[in-house]
């Protein structure tokens, strides 16, 4: 299975993030293991919102205690066709609830895919779509070959206004995503005014 077939089952408003299992640890890794035994590969489904109006919560029988969204139902849908042909392909595929439901944030779990990072107020950021992005996850014992480029390897730098990011590396190769100010996970280095670079 790879990262480009299940890609092409999504819209042009959704993409699609892998990380292994063995890029979570502690409880959160716990949680996974016991939603799905199996489980080898996280895949989070990334929807842009585009109007505020797709966060509107309706009264209606769902994971979110009896309630959803636009966004949420769209999501959803495209979780379930990403599902569906892990099935067809012989894999186990188990989509997470709603989080409060099943005791891990799809957040965190999306940060080791490179679909975004933790902003100081906690919202998840995409750096095309910044805030507006909703997120759906599933758990798999599918190994999805990613053809997805990095953010950045061990040892490349990422340039941010006047800052370059130096990336330290995860257990199993991948590379955690970077928030300002992480310490823990990157070196700081001055750099003279460059403009407004993008990441990745």
């Amino acid at each position: 299975m790879t990262e480009t077939e299940l890609r092409n089952l999504l819209p042009p408003c959704c993409r699609i993030g892998f990380a292994p299992i063995d890029a979570y640890e502690g409880q959160e890794k716990e949680r996974i293991l016991a939603a799905l035994p199996a489980a080898r590969t996280v895949v989070v489904i990334a929807h842009h919102v585009q109007d505020s109006l797709e966060w509107t919560w309706l009264k209606f029988p769902a994971a979110r205690n009896g309630e959803t969204s636009p966004a949420d139902m769209h999501t959803l849908a495209n979780t379930e066709r990403v599902m569906n042909r892990l099935l067809s392909g012989g894999h186990q595929a188990f989509i997470s609830p709603y989080p409060g439901i099943c005791g891990v944030m799809f957040k965190t779990l999306a940060l080791p895919t490179g679909l975004g990072t933790l902003g100081d107020n906690y919202l998840f950021m995409n750096e095309d779509w910044g805030p507006w992005i909703h997120l759906r996850v599933l758990f798999t014992d599918a190994d999805i070959r990613t053809e997805r480029r990095e953010a950045a390897g061990a040892g490349q730098l990422l340039h941010v206004g006047s800052l370059a990011l130096l990336p330290l590396p995860l257990p199993g190769g991948f590379h955690r995503p970077l928030r300002a100010l992480d310490l823990g996970a990157a070196v700081l280095l001055p750099l003279p005014h460059v403009g407004h670079d993008r990441l990745g």
